[in-house]
């Protein structure tokens, strides 16, 4: 209805997985309040530095994070990683049964992390209740449990390998889970793709 209600979005293409992009946002956002700080007591040198813009949202349809071993890394960082903000990462499959299957890949990522944090702590403290760690809710990060997509397609997904009675829709069922901002540490991958902690 007019120009005022025209809403304008940029695209970037970035030929990376996801958490390699995230990362290096992630490292630039760190450098670039390093110098900010650096620089704050000469403000009349009028240079102005910019932080990167973080994702607003994170999409991935039809990711069969359960069928793919190379979503493992990725879905790892992303429940460990620490934004500036929290951001929603909205993943869509072909069937209710799919996106249950790629629900427990994340589940085993945010298990994963609480054993480390368990082995950090038996590290770290000698005190005999060293094994005692903050016990969290799995599903505490999901913002909604995998469901039937109420804006799938309608149009059914011919799949020669689809089990018998079995229906396939394009973005047929969807799940979201919240990434980033929940850890205090950051985490930086080395050159074999390795994750180093940094407090």
């Amino acid at each position: 209805h007019g120009s005022a209600h025209l809403r304008v979005a940029d695209a970037t293409f970035v030929n990376c997985l996801y958490h390699q992009h995230l990362h290096d946002m992630i490292l630039s956002h760190e450098e670039a309040k390093a110098t900010k700080s650096n620089t704050s007591s000469s403000s009349s040198s009028g240079e102005v530095f910019t932080t990167p813009s973080f994702p607003d949202l994170m999409v991935s349809f039809n990711a069969g994070i359960y069928g793919y071993s190379d979503w493992i890394p990725t879905i790892y960082y992303l429940m460990r990683c620490a934004t500036p903000n929290p951001i929603p990462f909205v993943i869509t499959s072909y069937t209710l049964e799919e996106a249950e299957d790629d629900a427990e890949v994340i589940l085993g990522s945010i298990e994963k992390k609480e054993e480390k944090m368990a082995e950090a702590n038996s590290t770290n403290n000698h005190h005999d209740d060293a094994q005692v760690v903050a016990v969290i809710d799995d599903w505490d990060k999901c913002l909604w449990r995998p469901e039937l997509n109420p804006f799938r397609s309608r149009q059914q997904r011919k799949t020669e390998t689809a089990m018998e009675g079995t229906e396939y829709y394009e973005n047929g069922a969807w799940q979201t889970w919240i990434v980033g901002k929940g850890s205090n540490t950051f985490l930086k991958l080395g050159e074999e793709g390795e994750e180093n902690e940094i407090q």
